[in-house]
């Protein structure tokens, strides 16, 4: 907006009039000209609008003036800083009041660099907005002077149509000043209160209407809103009710302030607590208030009743102190004046030592008058200097004895002194020092020594007998790291590890390793290592066995060559025994053979004798299987008291007229998983070898059957010294009073075919020993020469398993029926083939053979399509009966597979698995047992068709 002084306005008026003036004259001279006289004409009337237009703009230059006036009075009595500036930030006015305050009058220089002495533009400049036609008012800081101010923009219009920018500064440093200060004490105030530990509250006519969060976390709420609009007596404890109600009345009605006092408030779970209240009655948001500001002192309450129990807890235990407790005080004067003993210390002392209160130290034990005790004492009365003596010898006449003292402040110019009497103790020790001597002469004759060493340090301590062992002076300083070095190689893995394992999971360790000592002495030691954790230590035993090592390695040699003899001796006698039994079968089979050549009318007898010769060769393999503990039976759901009750009958009437038996059972005999037959066959072996061992004398032989259970804590062994698994088992015992049995026979009762009566007795109690192992059972032998023997068998009592999960269900069949379809059969035998070949021939079968099972998956793979199923063999050159499965399931999972095998069916389920075999048929084996399994096979196969 551009300036106007008085004085341009007087010379523009005068300009105007100067102009008319000389108009008027012209007209004068042109009076007879026509058209000068139009043109006059037109010029007076020019002049007389000009006229007008003077006398308006003397109106409005009056009216300007008179506005500038009082615009100029206003912004001298504004009280603030005012300025006019262009939008490139020049100003072009400012007021009195601002150049007084600037110092100097600063038109048409930058207003941020004169006003605030600043190079660049201010950061809260509002230009912008304001030469864009708005009005804005804010609070600024100055960074020249330090003062707040408040701003006021607004556009001013100039008649060129440009936009200046009018500028109102208030100095509002001292409100401002207020407001923060004010500001700053209510954040102050409310940061207090926010973080206070203290209990803060504000309730309006007995409701709350804040709680900070010390009152939240006290009543065990999660946010004060659970509280806001609750009443207060609904927080405190019943019994505290009319004293709070008197007290918050008096505060909020009678505006009183109420002292601190003590009561009890309920949490939200309704558990109390103890809190020191004070009530402050003020104004809260118009209505009358109460700031109430508690304390929690349930711990303070606790702890005052702890002190009392305390107290009362330490007069007991002063009293009843097994310590004797003498009490003095320290005088004025120095002297030190005995006050109260404990009973301990009557007994202890054998005095009453009431009589020596009142009398100094001195006077009371006069024999430490010239010691510096008195003088000790008095200084730790003084200044709580403890004091200890271990062993003191004190002796006056009347109390005599050695006793360790602990001397101790119990508070300024006060002491005690507690004392025991170690004559006993000293004694004790000067033997236990001769009971070290002797326990060193004994490490030293065992060359068994003991060890330590700290878990954080790695630092050990030896005693005498190591350093020994590891030919040691007894200078070195050993470490753990140190003791494995003389570890050999292939032993210090194992202790690293073990030490290792002791000090992460607290675990004992008990090994014997090689160490190589310091001289180069080879040596095996007994180390044993327990870990206490809780101190940070392992603590141990070092053995040298090297004696006992090779003593017990040159008996070992000489037991395995012994065992070496038994066994030749054993497969022997064996051989011996099969050898008798098969030749007899062979007779037979032999005989009858040829008698059926010569009288072939007759064959059908000798057939039959000829087959049941084979079935007792057979037999004979099962008791070999089961001597081996490989027999192959049917498990079943047996009734053992059945089982056994049914072969003592068959057994008594042809038992020999001298021998009596007789058969107990408990009621209630669970049922065991088991073979029928090898249970009865065990039952006859132990009860036959019982009346064998009564002889021609009257005896006895007593069956017992019962359930017991072996429990994991009573470490029963079995005859072979193997702890018996815990569980429940049926325990039949069969006990003779007859011969007994020697230390020698006991040790080879159980070989094959030995025996005391013949040669060639049998395998009997072998196999019967194969049984129980087979029935995962156990075995207990009991014999003393000529007192009788009790064998004790341990059969687990099992739940049965279902049928569907043994690997082959044998089911009676018609012996009508007949299959078909072509077989694939692989057994290297001939004659075993040519025999098996026969039987499927004869069942409707067509038959390919194979000699093993390469030949055999050949054959498969080239005759696949036709081929039904296969039966196979298991021991077979090139490629046994195991390999040939897994190939064919290889090739076709679902094609059925038979095993045709001499060994028991759980080796061959535990190579193959059940998922792998149709079926399982046992050598020898007759045409109806094959056609048995072929039915339930060549069936099942069918229905899995369907």
């Amino acid at each position: 907006m551009t300036k106007i002084s008085e004085d341009e306005v007087k010379d523009f008026r005068s300009e105007a009039e100067q102009a008319v003036d000389k108009l008027s004259a012209l007209s004068g001279t042109c009076k007879g000209d026509t058209e000068t006289q139009r043109q006059f004409h037109e010029l007076h009337v020019h002049k007389v609008e000009l006229e007008m237009q003077n006398e308006e703009l003397n109106v409005s230059i009056d009216e300007l003036l008179q506005s500038r006036e009082r615009y100029r009075a206003m912004v001298n009595a504004f009280d603030g800083l005012m300025y006019i500036c262009s939008k490139d930030y020049r100003i072009e006015f400012m007021s009195d009041a601002t150049i007084q305050r600037t110092g100097r009058d600063a038109t048409g220089e930058y207003c941020y660099k004169s006003l605030h002495d600043l190079d660049a533009v201010c950061e809260w400049c509002q230009n912008e907005k304001v030469f864009k036609g708005e009005s804005v008012q804010w609070e600024v800081k100055s960074p020249k002077d330090g003062r707040w101010y408040e701003a006021s923009n607004t556009p001013v219009y100039n008649t060129d149509g440009s936009i200046s920018k009018q500028a109102l500064i208030t100095d509002i440093t001292s409100r401002k000043t207020s407001e923060l200060a004010l500001e700053e004490s209510e954040h102050r105030f409310r940061s207090i209160v926010e973080h206070t530990p203290n209990i803060v509250m504000i309730h309006v006519d007995n409701k709350f209407v804040y709680l900070n969060p010390s009152a939240v976390e006290a009543f065990g709420i999660t946010d004060q809103q659970e509280y806001i609009g609750k009443q207060i007596m609904e927080v405190v404890h019943p019994d505290f009710h009319n004293i709070v109600r008197e007290r918050v009345d008096r505060a909020a009605n009678n505006n009183q302030f109420n002292q601190k006092n003590e009561e009890q408030l309920l949490r939200k779970d309704g558990s109390p607590f103890w809190v020191e209240i004070t009530g402050i009655p003020f104004t809260h948001q118009g209505n009358k208030a109460v700031l109430v500001i508690g304390v929690d002192i349930t711990k303070r309450k606790r702890a005052e009743e702890d002190l009392k129990v305390s107290e009362e807890q330490f007069r007991n235990i002063v009293n009843k102190s097994p310590w004797a407790i003498l009490l003095y005080d320290l005088m004025p004067d120095g002297k030190l004046v005995f006050t109260r003993a404990n009973p301990a210390a009557d007994r202890i002392m054998g005095v009453d030592s009431s009589q020596f209160i009142g009398n100094t130290i001195e006077q009371a034990f006069p024999s430490l008058a010239d010691t510096a005790i008195p003088a000790q004492y008095k200084e730790t009365a003084l200044k709580g200097t403890q004091w200890r003596e271990k062993s003191l010898a004190y002796s006056d006449g009347v109390i005599s004895g050695v006793y360790e003292n602990i001397a101790f402040q119990t508070e300024p110019g006060k002491m005690a002194v507690m004392f025991d009497d170690i004559t006993e103790r000293r004694n004790n020790e000067q033997a236990l020092q001769k009971m070290k001597d002797l326990h060193a002469e004994t490490e030293k004759f065992s060359k068994t020594g003991g060890w330590e060493f700290d878990i954080n340090t790695r630092e050990s301590v030896w005693t005498e007998e190591v350093y020994r062992i590891h030919e040691l002076d007894f200078d070195f300083k050993p470490t753990v790291d140190k003791g494995i070095d003389f570890y050999t190689p292939e032993s210090r893995p194992i202790i690293e590890k073990a030490v290792q394992r002791a000090i992460e999971y607290g675990e004992s360790f008990d090994v014997e390793l090689d160490i190589v000592t310091a001289k180069g002495t080879p040596k095996t030691i007994h180390a044993f290592g327990k870990p206490e954790l809780e101190q940070h230590k392992i603590v141990g035993m070092f053995q040298d066995v090297t004696d006992r090592k090779n003593a017990e390695t040159e008996k070992l040699l000489l037991e395995q060559q012994f065992q070496q003899a038994q066994r030749l001796e054993s497969l022997g006698v064996l051989a011996g025994g099969i050898a008798h039994d098969f030749n007899n079968i062979l007779a037979i089979i032999m005989g009858n053979a040829c008698l059926a050549k010569r009288n072939p009318e007759n064959i059908t007898d000798k057939l039959t004798a000829i087959e049941k010769a084979s079935e007792r060769a057979a037999g004979l393999c099962r008791q070999m299987l089961a001597y081996a503990g490989k027999s192959q039976f049917v498990e079943d759901k047996v009734n053992i008291d059945a089982q056994v009750s049914e072969t003592v009958k068959l057994l008594k009437a042809s038992l020999p007229q001298n021998v009596a038996i007789r058969y107990t059972s408990l009621p209630d005999i669970p049922s065991i998983k088991a073979d029928a037959g090898q249970i009865s066959q065990v039952a006859t072996s132990l009860i036959i070898n019982a009346t064998e061992a009564l002889g021609d004398a009257q005896g006895e032989v007593i069956v017992t059957l019962a359930t017991t259970e072996i429990k994991a804590a009573q470490s029963e062994k079995d005859y072979f010294g193997k702890f018996i698994p815990p569980g429940w088992y049926a325990c039949l015992e069969v006990s003779d009073n007859g011969c007994g049995i020697s230390e020698e026979n006991y040790n080879r009762i159980f070989e094959p075919f030995y025996t005391t009566k013949f040669v060639g007795r049998g395998l009997s109690l072998s196999a019967v020993l194969g049984i129980i192992q087979s029935h995962k059972g156990s075995l207990q032998l009991f014999s003393e020469p000529g007192r009788g023997t009790t064998f004790k068998v341990f059969l687990p009592v099992q739940v049965t398993v279902p049928a569907e999960n043994h690997p082959h269900v044998q089911t009676a069949q018609p012996s009508e029926w007949r299959g078909s379809g072509t077989i694939l059969l692989v057994e290297d035998e001939d004659q075993v083939r040519f025999i098996a070949k026969a039987m499927l021939e004869y069942l409707g079968f067509n038959v390919m053979e194979a000699v093993n099972g390469k030949e055999g998956l050949e054959i498969y793979q080239n005759n696949a399509s036709e081929i039904t199923l296969v039966v196979t063999d298991m021991g077979m050159p090139v490629m046994d009966g195991y390999e040939l499965c897994r190939e064919l399931k290889k090739i076709d999972p679902k094609l059925p597979l038979i095993i045709s095998s001499g060994f028991s069916d759980e080796d061959v389920v535990s190579r193959l698995g059940n998922h792998g075999i149709a079926g399982l048929i046992s050598k020898p084996y007759t045409s109806d047992k094959l056609r048995e399994v072929l039915k339930v096979v060549v069936e099942g196969a069918l229905s899995a068709h369907v």
